[in-house]
């Protein structure tokens, strides 16, 4: 039911502007690979990604990862997809929701960034989560020494 919708537009996912102007910036202006992890299948995030609010964002990443790469909590998992980007994990962000895929992708040597946009969120998170960086927008991400 859910591709008919999106196939027929008449479903759209919703994008926050602030997400949707912040991965233009960073795969337009400066070059920076983005890619999607879900627990969900690849192909489904392609079509909502496809199909939002802001437009086609599928345009702007690089590759999409699900669990047939592994549980996201593993780090394993995310060594698998640096090896399959090429990147060391001082290279590579990972923004989420989720405290324990944060602690997950910091064993994996992943800079970790939880985004926690109501205070509720950030009280579940253990002492050790907490001591990742936070934000509550994209806008609050600044890369350093990035060549416009």
């Amino acid at each position: 039911m859910w591709f008919d919708g999106f196939e027929k537009e008449v479903l759209r996912t919703h994008i926050y502007s602030d997400v949707a102007i912040q991965m233009k910036r960073w795969r337009c202006d400066y070059d920076i690979k983005l890619y999607v992890t879900s627990h969900g299948w690849s192909e489904a995030n392609k079509i909502f990604l496809q199909r939002t609010n802001q437009g086609d964002m599928t345009l702007l990443i690089d590759g999409y990862y699900d669990t047939s790469h592994g549980d996201w909590k593993k780090p394993e998992s995310y060594q698998k997809v640096l090896e399959s980007v090429g990147l060391q994990g001082s290279q590579v962000v990972m923004f989420t929701k989720s405290g324990a895929m944060g602690q997950a992708a910091a064993q994996a040597g992943i800079i970790p960034i939880l985004v926690m946009t109501h205070k509720k969120m950030y009280d579940a998170l253990s002492p050790e989560e907490k001591q990742f960086a936070i934000i509550r927008t994209m806008n609050e991400v600044e890369f350093e020494d990035l060549e416009t």
